[in-house]
């Protein structure tokens, strides 16, 4: 997917395109929090673990409806 979006949205992009858990994991802090289903996973472990358990268990897709370029990115 190609995207002219700033580049932490982009990488997440990329990595969720790719089912990539680790690269996801690195677009968050290592202190990050994901809310998901009324859990929270805090660091970017927890949030690896999150990301395979949920790739294994769901079939997710995006799609972009818009995007527009913003004067402040």
């Amino acid at each position: 997917m190609t995207l002219d979006a700033p580049e932490p949205i982009a990488a997440y992009l990329a990595a969720e395109e790719a089912k990539d858990a680790d690269a996801l994991s690195r677009c968050f802090t290592e202190d990050g929090t994901v809310h998901d289903e009324g859990r929270d996973y805090r660091g970017r472990d927890s949030i690896r673990q999150w990301k395979q358990a949920r790739t294994r268990n769901t079939d997710t897709s995006y799609r972009r409806l818009t995007f527009k370029r913003s004067e402040t990115w």
